[in-house]
Protein backbone atom coordinates (compact mmCIF):
# COMPACT_ATOMS: atom_id res chain seq x y z
CA UNK A 1 0.00 0.00 0.00
CA UNK A 2 2.88 2.55 1.25
CA UNK A 3 4.54 1.75 -2.27
CA UNK A 4 1.52 2.56 -4.59
CA UNK A 5 0.72 5.99 -2.63
CA UNK A 6 5.19 6.41 -2.68
CA UNK A 7 4.89 6.06 -6.75
CA UNK A 8 1.71 7.85 -7.23
CA UNK A 9 3.42 10.82 -5.68
CA UNK A 10 6.42 10.45 -7.68
CA UNK A 11 4.22 10.70 -10.80
CA UNK A 12 2.41 13.60 -10.48
CA UNK A 13 6.02 15.38 -9.38
CA UNK A 14 7.01 14.16 -12.18
CA UNK A 15 9.38 11.57 -11.21
CA UNK A 16 8.66 8.47 -12.81
CA UNK A 17 9.34 7.30 -15.89
CA UNK A 18 6.05 8.25 -18.01
CA UNK A 19 3.09 10.36 -16.75
CA UNK A 20 1.07 7.32 -17.57
CA UNK A 21 3.44 4.65 -15.23
CA UNK A 22 4.68 4.46 -12.04
CA UNK A 23 8.02 2.66 -13.48
CA UNK A 24 11.46 4.28 -11.84
CA UNK A 25 14.78 3.03 -10.71
CA UNK A 26 13.70 1.26 -7.28
CA UNK A 27 10.13 0.02 -9.21
CA UNK A 28 9.07 -2.17 -11.11
CA UNK A 29 4.77 -1.23 -12.04
CA UNK A 30 4.35 -4.87 -14.03
CA UNK A 31 6.21 -6.46 -11.11
CA UNK A 32 4.05 -4.90 -8.11
CA UNK A 33 0.76 -5.60 -10.37
CA UNK A 34 1.78 -9.66 -9.96
CA UNK A 35 2.19 -8.91 -6.64
CA UNK A 36 -1.03 -7.92 -5.86
CA UNK A 37 -2.87 -10.96 -7.16
CA UNK A 38 -1.79 -12.63 -4.01
CA UNK A 39 -1.67 -10.10 -1.55
CA UNK A 40 -3.81 -11.44 1.51
CA UNK A 41 -5.48 -7.79 2.49
CA UNK A 42 -7.16 -6.94 -0.51
CA UNK A 43 -9.18 -3.90 0.57
CA UNK A 44 -5.21 -2.38 0.61
CA UNK A 45 -4.28 -3.75 -2.70
CA UNK A 46 -7.09 -1.94 -3.54
CA UNK A 47 -5.27 1.19 -3.06
CA UNK A 48 -3.13 0.93 -5.80
CA UNK A 49 -5.61 0.64 -8.58
CA UNK A 50 -7.42 3.42 -7.04
CA UNK A 51 -4.22 5.59 -7.22
CA UNK A 52 -3.72 4.68 -10.37
CA UNK A 53 -7.48 6.08 -11.49
CA UNK A 54 -6.36 9.25 -9.99
CA UNK A 55 -3.09 9.80 -11.64
CA UNK A 56 -4.58 8.30 -15.41
CA UNK A 57 -7.28 10.75 -15.03
CA UNK A 58 -5.04 14.01 -13.84
CA UNK A 59 -3.25 13.40 -16.85
CA UNK A 60 -5.81 13.32 -19.13
CA UNK A 61 -5.51 9.81 -19.89
CA UNK A 62 -9.40 8.76 -20.00
CA UNK A 63 -9.45 5.75 -22.20
CA UNK A 64 -6.56 3.97 -20.04
CA UNK A 65 -7.82 5.38 -16.31
CA UNK A 66 -11.51 3.74 -17.33
CA UNK A 67 -9.45 0.43 -18.14
CA UNK A 68 -8.11 0.60 -14.00
CA UNK A 69 -11.46 1.29 -13.18
CA UNK A 70 -12.58 -2.14 -14.32
CA UNK A 71 -10.12 -3.55 -12.49
CA UNK A 72 -10.67 -1.44 -9.51
CA UNK A 73 -14.16 -2.83 -9.31
CA UNK A 74 -13.10 -6.21 -8.65
CA UNK A 75 -11.95 -5.08 -5.34
CA UNK A 76 -15.18 -3.62 -4.09
CA UNK A 77 -16.15 -6.58 -2.04
CA UNK A 78 -12.98 -6.36 -0.17
CA UNK A 79 -13.37 -2.60 0.88
CA UNK A 80 -17.00 -2.41 2.24
CA UNK A 81 -18.06 0.68 3.83
CA UNK A 82 -14.13 2.20 3.18
CA UNK A 83 -13.68 5.37 2.82
CA UNK A 84 -11.26 4.48 -0.46
CA UNK A 85 -14.41 2.61 -1.66
CA UNK A 86 -15.74 6.15 -2.02
CA UNK A 87 -13.01 7.80 -3.69
CA UNK A 88 -13.64 4.52 -6.25
CA UNK A 89 -17.18 5.97 -7.27
CA UNK A 90 -15.73 9.30 -7.53
CA UNK A 91 -13.10 9.15 -9.90
CA UNK A 92 -14.68 6.61 -11.77
CA UNK A 93 -17.33 8.95 -12.32
CA UNK A 94 -15.11 11.54 -13.49
CA UNK A 95 -13.75 9.46 -15.69
CA UNK A 96 -16.69 8.28 -16.89
CA UNK A 97 -18.02 11.54 -17.45
CA UNK A 98 -15.32 12.69 -19.80
CA UNK A 99 -15.82 9.48 -22.20
CA UNK A 100 -19.67 9.96 -22.03
CA UNK A 101 -20.07 12.82 -24.73
CA UNK A 102 -18.13 10.38 -27.24
CA UNK A 103 -20.04 7.08 -26.26
CA UNK A 104 -23.14 5.67 -28.24
CA UNK A 105 -25.89 3.16 -28.11
CA UNK A 106 -26.39 0.87 -25.26
CA UNK A 107 -22.83 1.98 -23.34
CA UNK A 108 -24.26 5.50 -23.34
CA UNK A 109 -27.22 4.67 -21.87
CA UNK A 110 -25.90 2.37 -19.02
CA UNK A 111 -23.66 5.24 -18.43
CA UNK A 112 -26.21 8.05 -17.92
CA UNK A 113 -28.00 5.62 -15.56
CA UNK A 114 -25.11 4.68 -13.76
CA UNK A 115 -23.64 8.65 -13.42
CA UNK A 116 -27.22 9.59 -11.98
CA UNK A 117 -27.23 6.73 -9.46
CA UNK A 118 -23.82 7.73 -7.87
CA UNK A 119 -24.86 11.64 -8.46
CA UNK A 120 -27.31 11.01 -5.95
CA UNK A 121 -25.46 8.46 -3.73
CA UNK A 122 -22.89 11.46 -3.23
CA UNK A 123 -25.58 13.86 -2.79
CA UNK A 124 -26.63 11.84 0.32
CA UNK A 125 -22.84 11.33 1.36
CA UNK A 126 -22.84 15.11 1.73
CA UNK A 127 -25.98 15.13 4.14
CA UNK A 128 -24.57 12.64 6.23
CA UNK A 129 -21.39 14.63 6.12
CA UNK A 130 -20.53 17.69 4.47
CA UNK A 131 -17.10 18.13 5.43
CA UNK A 132 -16.25 14.93 3.77
CA UNK A 133 -17.92 15.26 0.91
CA UNK A 134 -19.97 18.40 0.00
CA UNK A 135 -17.15 19.77 -2.59
CA UNK A 136 -17.10 16.40 -4.11
CA UNK A 137 -20.02 16.42 -4.59
CA UNK A 138 -20.76 19.39 -6.46
CA UNK A 139 -17.72 18.68 -8.09
CA UNK A 140 -19.16 15.88 -9.23
CA UNK A 141 -22.78 17.08 -10.24
CA UNK A 142 -20.31 19.57 -12.30
CA UNK A 143 -18.77 16.71 -14.24
CA UNK A 144 -22.16 15.18 -14.96
CA UNK A 145 -23.91 18.09 -15.94
CA UNK A 146 -21.45 19.23 -18.31
CA UNK A 147 -21.37 15.65 -19.47
CA UNK A 148 -24.89 15.81 -20.66
CA UNK A 149 -24.65 19.51 -21.89
CA UNK A 150 -25.64 21.63 -19.09
CA UNK A 151 -23.19 24.11 -19.11
CA UNK A 152 -24.57 26.49 -17.09
CA UNK A 153 -25.66 23.79 -14.06
CA UNK A 154 -22.23 22.71 -14.93
CA UNK A 155 -20.51 26.36 -14.26
CA UNK A 156 -22.71 26.71 -10.93
CA UNK A 157 -22.18 23.38 -9.33
CA UNK A 158 -17.91 24.48 -10.23
CA UNK A 159 -18.05 26.84 -8.53
CA UNK A 160 -19.65 25.79 -5.75
CA UNK A 161 -17.23 23.13 -5.31
CA UNK A 162 -14.57 25.51 -5.65
CA UNK A 163 -15.75 27.19 -2.77
CA UNK A 164 -16.46 24.01 -0.54
CA UNK A 165 -13.31 22.66 -1.09
CA UNK A 166 -12.01 25.91 0.15
CA UNK A 167 -14.20 25.91 3.05
CA UNK A 168 -13.40 22.31 3.94
CA UNK A 169 -9.49 22.28 3.42
CA UNK A 170 -9.62 19.80 0.44
CA UNK A 171 -7.08 21.48 -1.31
CA UNK A 172 -6.83 18.67 -4.05
CA UNK A 173 -10.19 19.38 -5.03
CA UNK A 174 -10.33 22.75 -4.96
CA UNK A 175 -7.09 22.35 -8.00
CA UNK A 176 -9.48 20.02 -9.45
CA UNK A 177 -12.40 22.45 -9.57
CA UNK A 178 -10.82 24.69 -11.31
CA UNK A 179 -8.78 23.02 -13.73
CA UNK A 180 -12.53 21.96 -14.77
CA UNK A 181 -13.49 25.11 -14.62
CA UNK A 182 -10.29 26.17 -16.87
CA UNK A 183 -11.30 23.15 -18.89
CA UNK A 184 -15.34 24.59 -19.58
CA UNK A 185 -14.14 28.27 -19.77
CA UNK A 186 -11.73 27.26 -22.67
CA UNK A 187 -14.17 25.11 -24.27
CA UNK A 188 -16.69 28.28 -24.52
CA UNK A 189 -14.24 30.33 -25.56
CA UNK A 190 -14.33 32.74 -22.65
CA UNK A 191 -10.29 32.42 -22.79
CA UNK A 192 -9.64 35.18 -20.00
CA UNK A 193 -11.21 33.86 -17.15
CA UNK A 194 -10.40 30.64 -18.03
CA UNK A 195 -6.41 31.69 -17.60
CA UNK A 196 -7.68 33.16 -14.52
CA UNK A 197 -8.42 28.78 -12.88
CA UNK A 198 -5.89 27.75 -14.84
CA UNK A 199 -3.61 29.88 -12.67
CA UNK A 200 -5.52 28.47 -9.48
CA UNK A 201 -5.49 25.02 -10.17
CA UNK A 202 -1.68 25.25 -11.19
CA UNK A 203 -0.86 27.55 -8.02
CA UNK A 204 -2.31 25.07 -5.78
CA UNK A 205 -1.03 22.01 -7.79
CA UNK A 206 2.44 23.34 -6.83
CA UNK A 207 1.53 23.83 -3.22
CA UNK A 208 0.28 19.89 -2.76
CA UNK A 209 4.20 19.36 -4.43
CA UNK A 210 2.09 18.43 -8.09
CA UNK A 211 4.99 19.72 -10.12
CA UNK A 212 5.02 17.53 -12.75
CA UNK A 213 1.27 17.78 -13.20
CA UNK A 214 1.40 21.30 -13.47
CA UNK A 215 4.42 21.50 -15.75
CA UNK A 216 3.02 19.30 -18.39
CA UNK A 217 -0.44 21.20 -17.66
CA UNK A 218 0.77 24.24 -18.74
CA UNK A 219 3.20 23.13 -21.60
CA UNK A 220 0.15 20.97 -23.10
CA UNK A 221 -1.88 23.95 -23.25
CA UNK A 222 0.75 26.08 -24.75
CA UNK A 223 1.33 28.34 -21.32
CA UNK A 224 4.39 29.05 -20.27
CA UNK A 225 4.73 29.42 -16.18
CA UNK A 226 6.25 32.44 -16.64
CA UNK A 227 3.77 34.18 -18.68
CA UNK A 228 1.78 34.24 -15.59
CA UNK A 229 4.44 37.48 -14.21
CA UNK A 230 5.54 38.21 -17.50
CA UNK A 231 4.80 41.13 -19.88
CA UNK A 232 1.81 41.90 -22.04
CA UNK A 233 1.88 39.25 -24.65
CA UNK A 234 0.24 36.17 -26.08
CA UNK A 235 0.96 32.80 -26.25
CA UNK A 236 1.77 30.96 -29.19
CA UNK A 237 -1.74 29.53 -28.75
CA UNK A 238 -2.67 33.07 -29.28
CA UNK A 239 -4.28 33.32 -25.46
CA UNK A 240 -3.95 36.41 -23.10
CA UNK A 241 -1.34 36.10 -20.41
CA UNK A 242 -2.31 36.80 -16.64
CA UNK A 243 -0.98 40.13 -16.61
CA UNK A 244 -3.33 41.28 -19.36
CA UNK A 245 -6.23 39.39 -17.89
CA UNK A 246 -6.27 41.04 -14.68
CA UNK A 247 -5.65 44.39 -16.30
Amino acid sequence: TLSAVRQSIKNLRGQTESPLCYNDADFNEAAYMDELAGFGSRHFAHYYYINKMQTLYLWGAYEEAYRVAKQSDRFLTDSPGMLHTAEHFFYKALIICALYPASKGKQRFMWRLWLKKTDKQFQKYADGCADNFIHKSRLLSAEIERAFGNTQAAQNFLYEAIDLASEYGYLNIQALANLRAWHLHHTEGRQRIAQVHLRDAENAYDALGAQGLTHRLLSFYGIEKAAWFGSETRNDNGNLDLTTVLK
